[in-house]
């Protein structure tokens, strides 16, 4: 008669033992499309392998997450890569999210979405690595969506792309024309630095506008320490000086901030490369709030 209540017991356990080795469980994505959420050191974000232009491949990829020490790797060794757009160029956008984003409708508890003219500091840390063959086109970026629906469904005519280039080879540059350059200070290794960033503009050609800002001393691997606001303030200059159909930017929501790798090109079949993220932290303060 004693015998239920012991397997009870060995049940309850065993439910224990296991809950606990899933905490601190390395947790990996290897198909093409899937996504996870992650408690990346008391914050939540979403990993992605976002393989968005590639019909087929040969080869392997995987991203993974190591609790233990909070650390994200993406490693991939692609072969006979078939895109599904040659016209789009790039391959794909592995890549880690914050916040909401409208193309797959995944989102992260946060203070993301938030309205542009509602942010008054946005402050990001992001200590990374990045590997790859020498003849891959490839960045390592930093991205958000601004629409005009917060937690919109999709992205259209008025809304925007926003991309920061940390790093980008002389093998893939941003989508439209280089209209100007800006000071946008940031630290680097623990040391200020006033670094100067090329924009870039391609309005009315997607359904969105984009603007990409580019670092023009590329950074491959390195702690990075930037307020996101001077990217916001700029960008609002931007759209109001020539003839895009952005409207009212700081009415806008920021939906999100993704940080990953673009990569390919329609004439490269095969990517080998791989990048680490040591740390990625964010801040946000809105305007109203003491600093």
């Amino acid at each position: 008669m004693r015998i239920k209540p012991l397997l009870v017991i060995l049940v309850v356990l065993s439910a224990l033992l296991l809950g606990c080795l899933r905490e601190g469980e390395t947790i990996v994505l290897t198909e093409p499309g899937s996504n996870r959420r992650i408690d990346y050191n008391g914050t939540e974000l979403i990993m992605e392998l976002n393989f968005w232009n590639i019909k087929t491949f040969n080869g392997s990829a995987e991203m993974i997450y190591y609790k233990s020490n909070h650390t994200i790797r993406f490693y991939a060794n692609l072969s006979d890569i078939v895109m599904k757009e040659p016209q789009h160029y790039v391959h794909g956008y592995p890549e880690v999210i914050y916040g909401y984003k409208p193309w797959t409708g995944h989102g992260t508890t946060g203070k993301l979405p938030e309205k542009v003219r509602d942010i008054g500091s946005f402050r990001i840390t992001l200590e990374y690595f990045l590997w790859h063959e020498r003849d891959l086109p490839i960045n390592l970026a930093m991205e958000t969506w601004i629409t005009s629906e917060k937690k919109a469904e999709g992205v259209k005519e008025g809304d925007v792309e926003l991309m920061v280039w940390l790093y980008s080879n002389s093998l893939l540059r941003p989508a439209g024309s280089e209209i100007k350059t800006i000071q946008v200070p940031m630290i680097v290794n623990g040391t200020l630095m006033e670094a100067e960033w090329e924009v870039w503009l391609y309005c009315n050609a997607f359904p969105w506008d984009l603007i990409t800002f580019r670092l023009t001393e590329p950074i491959k691997s390195a702690k990075v320490e930037l307020d996101i606001v001077p990217f916001l303030s700029a960008a609002e200059e931007v759209f109001e000086e020539n003839p895009c159909r952005v409207k009212s930017f700081g009415e806008l929501y920021l939906e999100d901030w993704e940080i990953g790798t673009e990569f390919g090109s329609p004439y490269k079949r095969s990517a080998s490369f791989e990048w680490w993220i040591y740390e990625f932290d964010v801040k946000m303060r809105g305007g109203n709030e003491p600093p």
